[in-house]
């Protein structure tokens, strides 16, 4: 049986973001013993060497274009196991079509256990009061050797949503896979702030986008390789879906139009 715990957390405001006090869940026992063995599986024939893809927006003479990059993956990184903005079909979603668009989507196209396991994140708080309007947009497979860090930043993906960055309702899972001996905390930017030594079987939801948040570096004795996945799903209420691409152009002046 699951055990989910409530955390009230305190969090230092970050430049524009006026949120000072943010709720995070902690499940305890999150996956059955079969579902455990087979995430960690998968894990373990994901992190291969090989190639994958980052989207870059930007912006010339008024219009947002996007550049599709290669990068080549070996053990230190993160790898992608899906990315739903990055499919151009996304861009043609609106709110009345984004839910079965990406059940569909993402039915097609991820491991069953994956979907299964996307499935049941939405039967926990804080989705289960409206489970058909949550979004899973991204899913990541974290990979933390020894002697690295997850740096600090925040979690965000402008070019999708319908308002500020601190009025978005997200919010990322990590299901942790491991342990290690030494390092390899979750925290979060507070006064005191929030760290939490990950459990194999645990999982910890909180809203990314709201805090200052990192993974300190992995001293594992042993040099073991931290391991976890990682998803965020949005609310509906919070994305831009125009149902067309040319409707997410940023009308923005170009350096010429400046000029004149």
């Amino acid at each position: 049986m699951t055990k989910v715990t409530p955390i009230e957390i305190s969090v230092n405001p970050r430049y524009e973001i006026d949120i000072t006090k943010l709720t995070g869940y902690l499940f305890e026992d999150f996956l059955t013993p079969k579902e455990f063995e087979s995430l960690l599986s998968y894990w373990e024939q994901s992190h291969v060497h090989g190639i994958d893809w980052d989207k870059t927006i930007y912006y010339f003479k008024g219009k947002a274009h996007a550049t599709a990059n290669q990068r080549t993956f070996f053990d230190l990184y993160d790898r992608k196991i899906f990315d739903l903005p990055e499919k151009q079909e996304w861009y043609y979603q609106t709110k009345d079509t984004i839910y079965d668009w990406s059940r569909e989507t993402l039915g097609r196209s991820i491991h069953p256990r994956i979907f299964q396991i996307l499935e049941k994140v939405k039967t926990f708080p804080p989705f289960n009061n409206e489970p058909n309007k949550w979004i899973p947009i991204r899913g990541i497979i974290n990979v933390l050797t020894y002697q690295k860090i997850l740096e600090y930043h925040v979690d965000a993906e402008p070019t999708i949503y319908n308002a500020p960055l601190d009025e978005i309702d997200q919010y990322s899972i990590t299901i942790y896979l491991n342990s290690v001996s030494d390092g390899g905390e979750f925290w979060i930017d507070g006064d005191p702030g929030f760290v939490y030594r990950p459990v194999p079987n645990s999982a910890f939801v909180f809203n990314g986008g709201t805090a200052l948040h990192g993974v300190s570096m992995n001293l594992d004795k042993d040099r073991n390789t931290r391991k976890a996945i990682t998803f965020r799903l949005v609310n509906i209420d919070s994305l831009l879906l125009p149902g067309h691409p040319d409707k997410f152009l940023m009308k923005t002046q170009s350096l010429d139009e400046i000029k004149n």
